[in-house]
């Protein structure tokens, strides 16, 4: 067996064992709702791929053509894996499609546990990286998120949205030098929400009250900083650590609803309250294998702080796995 067959079969072993360790000993609290970093238009963009180290000085630029990335996310909350097949037209622009698949995403209400699954919110990336010295590296990412999961999924009558209804644009800043031994790369993210649409319609025994209601959703801008290093522990061994701030503006609804009868229509508007600072740590391993570079981590909550005193701050580990596929380096490890 070669050394990096080997070294991904280990890799593989320990996701099992550590998916199956999370499975068991997490909890889930009751009146928990998901939190705005389980986002998949967000949260694989807060980790830093092999791809977004610069490569070291004495190595060449790399290649155009295909390539393709995967990411798991594995928590008590939502367990997700996206695709993420892209084409770099040049060594300098290379235009990526995200398409995330929720296995299972669980709501907590008083009275009921709540899960779906099916297609999230697919986005669209552009990116264009410029060289500014050998081993230094400026990327620069614009990013359309499309609303082609299902906001109005519902288990049991209880709400699910696999998506928020909304098209969603995401500017991302990367700055990233490497030697042969470290890396590092440093992140700074916004993402701009657009505003998302939802209608019940509320039937009665007499057809006089029956009502529409339309309600109209924005949720709060995002703001990311990270800063992700990597060192190496032997020829193809990375160990990593990354940290990560997320804070959450404050989102609004409106709301109109229109009776069968005539009356109305009545309206309203409301903040949703949803500001907060949530801070977290990601250690992880990978392994350079040829054409794969496979990476098992965690991300582990530090801090969470909400303005609105309602909102639960306990939030859970997450195991993570990401593996990027670049067929140019087929031949990189015989």
């Amino acid at each position: 067996m070669s050394t990096s067959t080997r070294a991904c079969s280990i890799l593989v072993i320990l996701l099992a064992a550590t998916l199956a360790a999370t499975a068991s000993a997490q909890t889930y609290e009751q009146g928990e709702q998901p939190h705005p970093q389980h986002d998949p238009a967000v949260a694989p963009l807060v980790m830093s791929f092999a791809d977004d180290f610069a490569p070291p000085a004495d190595d060449g630029p790399p290649a155009a053509g295909p390539s393709v990335g995967a990411y798991v996310e594995v928590s008590d909350q939502e367990r997700m894996a996206l695709l993420s097949p892209a084409y770099s037209f040049t060594p300098s622009l290379r235009a990526t499609v995200r398409i995330p698949w929720i296995t299972e995403r669980k709501r907590v209400y008083f009275d009921h546990e709540a899960t779906a699954s099916g297609l999230g919110d697919i986005a669209v990336d552009v990116e264009y990286t410029r060289d500014l010295a050998p081993g230094r590296q400026l990327r620069l990412l614009g990013s359309v998120k499309l609303p082609t999961g299902d906001q109005d999924k519902q288990d049991d009558g209880y709400a699910v949205p696999l998506g928020t209804g909304s098209t969603d644009f995401l500017g991302r800043v990367n700055y990233s030098q490497s030697t042969y031994r470290t890396g590092l790369v440093l992140s700074a993210m916004y993402r701009v929400n657009g505003e998302g649409e939802t209608v019940e319609e509320w039937v009665y025994d007499d057809p006089s009250w029956n009502f529409t209601t339309t309600t109209r959703t924005t949720l709060g801008d995002q703001l990311v900083l990270s800063a992700f290093g990597r060192y190496r522990l032997a020829d193809r061994w990375w160990l990593n650590l990354g940290v990560s701030m997320l804070k959450v503006g404050d989102g609004h609804e409106e709301w109109v609803s229109e009776y069968a009868d005539g009356s109305g229509p009545f309206d309203g508007e409301y903040d949703l309250e949803q500001k907060g600072t949530l801070i977290d740590l990601f250690p992880g391993i990978a392994v350079e294998a040829g054409p794969l570079t496979p990476y098992l981590g965690v991300r582990v909550p530090v801090s969470t702080s909400w303005d609105n005193e309602f909102l639960i701050d306990d939030r859970d580990t997450a195991v993570v796995f990401q593996v990027s596929y670049r067929p140019e380096q087929l031949g990189a490890f015989d």
